[in-house]
């Protein structure tokens, strides 16, 4: 199902919450090039041919026996991998990806089953593959969840809940959209971050087909050199350029010691109130980013892009950058939407 979906050949019915569209679109669903379902149909395919091999070739059953343990182990660790990686970085949950990962486990459990019939002298080939491969998986999803641990980092949520929606998305921050939409999308960024440059544009695009939701950007200074362009490109908000200036830090290959120059000059700021800013911690453009790293640090921002959601009578939240425009889809944020 999940293949024929990939292929173009149906949609499958997903909910309200879009989750399968969410995983599907999401950096895991292929392996070198190679969507993730053909993967997984490839399994299920040599799991068929090794049943197949066990009935017609009974001279063969015990080695294609290990075969279909290892694969069906295989593809149970890697259904759980994707599960845990769509719940934790995704908010997302496809009951798709569900039933696979509870087929495979079924195959895997019917497979040690079998292994229990064999002689004993094969039983142990067995037990010894499914050990090193119970070991392997271990290892495996230790690290699986130390990886989601850098991907998706923790926030401060009780400091979130207490927070006003003024604090968290203030009238004087670089806004796209209207600034008294219901929702706001609130993106701590780093001028020079690889990963914010990538974000943005997705949610920009969010932005220009939802008027009713508008993106405020607020600074979190994670590289040395990204002060200056911070301080340039709030030199720019004053004029309406910000987003301007932000789309030309993103278009460059680099930072370089003129390129803040090269921003101002592009928002029409002279160079000498530039520098004077730039030198100047008491200036208006320094004083807005201080505020701005204030508040990320209260909320324990120490990665970006991180992206938290002010709705009109609901609780502000985080959200990974993936899952905002599902999120606006869903539930309450969608009934507000369509007031």
């Amino acid at each position: 199902m999940l293949s024929a979906s990939r292929a173009g050949l149906l949609v499958l019915p997903c909910g309200e919450y879009d989750a399968c569209a969410a995983v599907s679109d999401s950096p895991l669903a292929t392996v070198l090039g190679v969507p993730i379902a053909y993967l997984g149909f490839l399994a299920y395919l040599s799991l068929l041919a090794a049943a197949l091999g066990r009935s017609f070739v009974p001279s063969r059953f015990s080695i294609l026996l290990r075969g279909g343990y290892v694969v069906s182990g295989i593809g149970t660790l890697v259904s759980a991998g994707l599960i845990f990686y769509s719940v934790r970085i995704l908010d997302a949950m496809c009951p798709w990806c569900l039933a696979s990962a509870a087929i495979m486990a079924a195959l895997f459990t019917l497979h040690a089953g079998m292994a229990m019939s064999l002689p004993e002298t094969a039983r142990k080939d067995v037990d010894g593959a499914v050990i090193g491969f119970g070991l392997s998986g271990i290892a495996a999803a230790l690290l699986w969840h130390f990886a989601l641990a850098e991907m998706r980092p923790s926030y401060d949520v009780a400091t979130l809940s207490r927070m006003s929606a003024r604090e968290l998305a203030p009238a004087d921050a670089p806004t796209m959209g209207d600034a008294h939409s219901k929702i706001k999308v609130v993106v701590f960024s780093d001028m020079l971050c690889p990963a914010c440059r990538q974000t943005l544009p997705v949610l920009e695009e969010i932005v220009r087909k939802t008027p009713s939701v508008s993106l405020v950007y607020r600074h979190r200074l994670l590289h040395d050199a990204s002060r200056s362009l911070a301080i340039a490109s709030e030199l720019a908000h004053r004029s309406g350029e910000f987003w301007k200036c932000l789309s030309l830090v993103h278009q460059s290959r680099g930072p370089d010691d003129a390129l803040g120059n090269r921003l101002a000059k592009a928002s029409g700021i002279p160079e000498a109130r530039f520098l004077a800013e730039v030198k100047n911690a008491r200036s208006l453009a320094s004083v807005r980013i201080a505020s701005d790293e204030t508040v990320a640090k209260k909320l324990q921002v120490n990665s970006t892009p991180a992206v938290f959601i002010v709705a009109e009578g609901l609780p502000s939240r985080a959200v990974s950058p993936l899952g905002v425009e599902r999120l606006l889809r869903s539930g309450a944020y969608r009934r507000l939407l369509t007031r």
